[in-house]
């Protein structure tokens, strides 16, 4: 080590001696002070914004100190926001590069200066019909900053933080377009991760505990901060407060108004715990403001958490589904409503259908006025009326080919509420066969819709024109068992398991049964503060059965980011069951798998590949993966 330095001495006084003071080497030894020309930029009630230039790296950045140093809270309030931000790496989180303390001995930390407008002041710029600010940001592209907002909280909530200051003032869009949600100062920690330093997370909740639940204070934004947070005190504060948040902000950017107004800060907070809310449309009937996204809006702003979106995920869905026509989990499928958002979505089909039965009204009638006239422009126009008859016969069978195609990639994909909507639809348009009855009631049965299944696969039993299959007979069956051990909630795996082996043990079936599993695995009632524990129980419980022997698999994380250790079960050969759960690293070292596709042969469908939800795959060097298993997973070999 010391002839290193000796070296490097050497270096620096070769650059010193042939006069290369402007080398970088030279002006990196000579540095006295490391950030120069600061410049306040910024200010908030704890501390100050410096734009400042970082003589080593020589960039220009944003340096935050604190205005009252001499607060222990304050302190740690401050250092503990410089943590948390240091913890997250988003493309929508302003990056955190230092944390220390100056020659005073006052703690401070640096990061990316972020050179563009706060989402305030965009608001309030089209609050003020800024002609400029109007045509660069018409309602699609705020909806745009509000999806990189989710983005950017998903990946917090996944890494067990939650904001709880979510506002537009801490929301900075830049001149190129980025946004980077910044302030970090009232995060809790709401879950751990296994990528985070223990003794971290446990220096930051017990701060978090300190200081923002027993001083029972209120903590966040009138206006933006959730009921929960409102009420102060112990009241749990989550992930949910955020979503709370967003729904306040996506009021104000359809609206520019406020969700929640008053007087004063006492008005506001009272209508927050009261969930007065006004919807953005009867506020401002003058705008044009989608029904869509104004449910999700006031869904997002419901009082109770547990009424509200679970998690940021599915409010990125929503406004996905918005988007692309179809109906939002927020809002009410009225049959109306299906039918105008089937037209949008089709609107071309829907047009040339209504073009068609125009132009066959229209053909009716000069049809009519021709009988007086002669009667072979009679029959001349009935042959042209049949074969426009014949071409709206045909478009909706197309149509209807298109959902079916549709319903069969979200079956597939494990999307059983789906791929309900899509068969629906093109039963609607053009009926349905024994096939696409079967699929339905598949998906319904996924959902544990046991009685709503067993109607449909019957329906599509009476359509066969030949003896139905013995897959078919077993599986009404085991509908008609399942109606009658069904009591109104949602039946546990062990429950299901027995039935379903009992009719449908063959591997045949084993797409349709990893399903099942997964989608009760995931939706039992479970007891709170014990889900993940009682989830690894369950998928433990399922290898054991599917491989006979005890299988103890350690389940880690959260629902958004889960990881499942399988490692070291010399006993474990069929992971199959649990092929349809979402895990960000699913460990086999040590395992010897041997069944792990759904599929044997050639699929007939590009969606049966199975585990398509592993992110990473951890497994031993030469460990044989299926080539129709873990098709879109990175693998990690050791």
């Amino acid at each position: 080590m010391d002839d290193e330095i000796n070296s490097w001495k050497s270096l620096y006084k070769l650059a010193e001696e042939d006069g290369r003071e402007n080398s970088l080497l030279y002006s990196l030894w000579n540095v006295e002070n490391r950030y120069e020309k600061p410049e306040i930029t910024g200010s908030g009630s704890m501390k100050n914004i410096i734009r400042t230039e970082d003589t080593v790296s020589g960039r220009v950045i944003a340096k935050a100190v604190l205005k009252n140093p001499q607060d222990e809270q304050t302190v740690e309030s401050f250092l503990r926001e410089a943590r948390i931000t240091a913890m997250l790496q988003h493309p929508n989180i302003v990056p955190l590069y230092d944390i220390g303390l100056d020659d005073q001995g006052q703690p401070y930390f640096t990061m990316k200066l972020i050179k563009g407008l706060s989402l305030r002041d965009i608001l309030d710029k089209l609050i003020n019909k800024d002609p400029q600010t109007l045509k660069d940001y018409p309602l699609p592209k705020r909806i745009d900053i509000l999806l990189k907002v989710c983005d950017a909280l998903a990946y917090a909530h996944s890494r067990g933080i939650a904001h709880l200051d979510l506002k537009p003032d801490n929301i900075t869009v830049s001149t190129f377009g980025d946004v980077v949600v910044c302030d970090w100062g009232l995060a809790a920690i709401i879950g751990h991760n296994d990528d985070m330093d223990v003794s971290l997370i446990e220096s930051l909740d017990y701060f978090s505990k300190r200081y923002y639940t027993l001083s029972g204070e209120i903590k966040g934004t009138p206006g933006y901060m959730s009921p929960e947070q409102a009420k102060g005190g112990d009241a749990v504060k989550d992930e949910r407060s955020d979503i709370f948040a967003l729904g306040s902000i996506l009021y104000e950017l359809l609206s520019l108004e406020n969700a929640i107004d008053g007087e004063d800060v006492k008005e506001i907070i009272s209508k927050t715990l009261t969930g007065h809310y006004v919807k953005p449309s009867k506020k401002r009937p003058d705008l044009v403001i989608p029904e869509s996204l104004e449910a999700i809006c006031m869904k997002a702003l419901r009082l109770h958490p547990q009424e509200r979106y679970q998690s940021v995920e599915k409010i990125i869905s929503d406004i996905d589904a918005y988007r692309n026509g179809f109906l939002t989990e927020a809002e009410e499928a009225s049959f109306a409503k299906q039918l105008t958002l089937l037209y949008k979505r089709n609107k071309g089909i829907c047009l040339l259908a209504i073009m068609l039965v125009s132009v066959i009204v229209i053909g009716s009638l000069v049809f009519i006025e021709s009988l007086r006239k002669e009667k072979q422009l009679t029959t001349k126009a009935l042959e042209k009326s049949e074969t426009l008859l014949d071409m709206n016969k045909k478009i909706s069978r197309e149509a209807s080919l298109s959902y079916r195609f549709k319903a069969r990639t979200d079956y597939y994909r494990f999307l059983p509420s789906q791929a309900v909507e899509a068969y629906e639809a093109a039963h609607v348009l053009h009926g349905g066969d024994f096939r696409s009855y079967s699929y339905l009631a598949k998906s319904l049965c996924v959902q544990q819709r046991f009685s709503e299944a067993k109607e449909k696969l019957s329906r599509g039993h009476d359509l066969l024109v030949k003896k139905p299959e013995e897959f078919t007979v077993l599986t009404m069956q085991l509908y008609s068992d399942l109606v009658a051990l069904n009591s109104h909630r949602i039946l546990s795996v062990q429950e299901l398991c027995p039935l379903v082996k009992k009719y449908l043990g063959t591997d045949r079936y084993m797409i349709f049964k990893s399903q099942v599993f997964t989608w009760a695995i995931l939706n039992t009632e479970r007891t709170a503060g014990n889900e993940i524990e009682e989830i690894e129980a369950d998928l433990n419980w399922l290898l054991s059965q599917e491989n006979k022997t005890p299988i103890n698999g350690k389940l880690r994380g959260w629902y958004m980011g889960l990881k499942f250790d399988l490692s070291g079960h010399l006993q474990l050969h069929d992971i199959r069951s649990i092929s349809q759960f979402t895990f960000t690293e699913l460990n086999i070292r040590g395992c010897d798998v041997k069944e792990m596709a759904l599929v044997k042969a050639f699929p007939r469908h590009p969606n049966m590949d199975s585990f398509q939800r592993v992110a990473t795959l951890l497994l031993d060097e030469g460990q044989a993966v299926h080539k129709y298993a873990f098709t879109k997973t990175k693998l990690l070999r050791k």
